[in-house]
C-alpha cells in the first residue's frame, strides 16, 4: 500500500541547502550552527552572482540569512525520510547517510524518485514532462497566483506558482528539465521544457512511477560534433554573423540548450571542453558583467561555470584556419 502524498512541498530551490542540513544533523550541530552553515552556502551563491554582474554586495541585510530556509530543510528531510525524530531532536537516517555518501549522479536520481513518491506537486510536474520528451510549457511569472494557476491548468500543469518555481529549480538541478526567460508584450514568461530522455530496460535503476505508468528518465546527452555545429550556428545568429564578436554566455547557453533539449550542465561540459582546445573552433572566454535585470540577477542559473579561475561571462568564436 503506497503512502498518501503530501500537497505542499517545502520551499527549497537548491539541493545544496538540503545537503548542508543533512551534514549538520550528521555532525550533531546545534540549530544555530546549522543555520550558520546554510547561511554560508547562501552567501557563496550570492557572491558568485554578484561577481558575475559586477556588484560588490547583495541587496538587503537578509540576503545571506537562512532563518526561514533551515526549517524548510528540516521539513523536507523528515518528509523524505533522510532524518528521523527522536523526541525533540532529529538524527540522520540510514537513507540520509546513503544519500550523503553517494556520487552526485546517484544523489540526483535518488532525490528525483523520492520527490515524486512523496509530494503530489512533484508527481504532477514530472508526470507532465515524463510523458513526452518534447514537452514544454510557457508560463507567466508576474506575482499573480490566480492567473498563473489558470494559465498552467489550461496547459495541463495543475500547480500553483510557488510549487512550480521550487520544482522547476529542483528538477533543473537534477537535469530533467531546463528553462529560460522571455517577454511577451513586456510581461515576463518562463519557457520550461524537457531536457530528459526516456530509456528502455526494467533492470536499470531510476524508474519513477507516474500516473501514466513507469518512466525511466535521465538527462539527455549529445555528441560533441553535433553540439559544436549547433553552438556555432547559434553564436552566429546572436552576433549577426560576425565572428569574434562577444556573445553573452548565458544567452548562448539558453539558445543552444533549447535547440538540443539538453540541460545547462550538458552545455557547460561541452563548452568547457571546447574552451580547453578544439581543432575546428577557436573559442575564447572573456570577463565582463552580466547585464542587470530581474531575470539575470535573480537566478544562479544565469551564472556561467568557472573556467581557469575566472567566469567567462562572454564567449568569442571563430573557425580555425586550416
Amino acid at each position: 500500500m503506497s503512502r498518501r502524498k503530501l500537497n505542499r512541498i517545502p520551499r527549497i530551490r537548491r539541493f545544496e541547502y538540503l545537503q548542508d542540513y543533512l551534514e549538520a544533523v550528521k555532525l550533531g550541530l546545534s540549530e544555530k550552527e546549522t543555520e550558520a552553515k546554510i547561511s554560508q552556502r547562501k552567501r557563496e551563491f550570492e557572491t558568485l552572482k554578484l561577481q558575475a554582474i559586477g556588484r560588490g554586495r547583495a541587496f538587503g541585510s537578509d540576503a545571506y540569512q537562512a532563518g526561514r530556509l533551515t526549517p524548510e530543510c528540516r521539513r523536507m528531510a523528515l518528509h523524505l525520510g533522510y532524518v528521523v525524530r527522536q523526541g525533540k531532536e532529529v538524527t540522520i537516517s540510514e537513507t540520509g547517510l546513503m544519500l550523503l555518501e553517494s556520487e552526485i549522479s546517484a544523489k540526483k536520481q535518488r532525490l528525483s524518485q523520492d520527490l515524486v513518491q512523496t509530494y503530489e506537486p512533484a508527481l504532477a510536474f514530472m508526470d507532465a514532462f515524463g510523458r513526452d520528451e518534447q514537452a514544454e510549457y510557457s508560463l507567466p511569472m508576474k506575482k499573480d497566483a490566480r492567473r498563473f494557476k489558470e494559465v498552467a491548468a489550461k496547459q495541463g500543469l495543475p500547480l500553483d506558482q510557488m510549487s512550480f518555481e521550487v520544482l522547476r529549480d529542483t528538477f533543473h538541478f537534477i537535469g530533467l528539465v531546463n528553462w529560460f526567460p522571455y517577454l511577451i508584450e513586456r510581461e515576463r514568461y518562463h519557457k520550461v521544457y524537457s531536457s530528459s530522455e526516456m530509456l528502455q530496460g526494467s533492470a536499470k535503476p531510476g524508474r519513477m512511477t507516474m500516473r501514466h505508468g513507469e518512466s525511466l528518465l535521465q538527462p539527455r546527452s549529445v555528441e560533441q560534433e553535433g553540439f559544436r555545429e549547433t553552438l556555432w550556428k547559434e553564436y552566429l545568429a546572436m552576433t549577426n554573423y560576425v565572428p569574434r564578436r562577444s556573445a553573452l554566455y548565458s544567452g548562448l547557453r539558453d539558445r543552444v540548450s533549447y535547440k538540443l533539449r539538453i540541460s545547462d550542465e550538458e552545455f557547460d561540459e561541452h563548452t568547457l571542453m571546447l574552451l580547453s582546445g578544439d581543432e575546428r573552433l577557436r573559442i575564447v572566454g572573456s570577463r565582463g558583467r552580466i547585464p542587470y535585470s530581474k531575470d539575470t540577477f535573480a537566478f544562479l542559473k544565469n551564472v556561467p561555470p568557472v573556467f581557469e579561475h575566472q567566469i567567462p561571462v562572454y564567449l568569442k568564436m571563430d573557425v580555425r584556419k586550416k
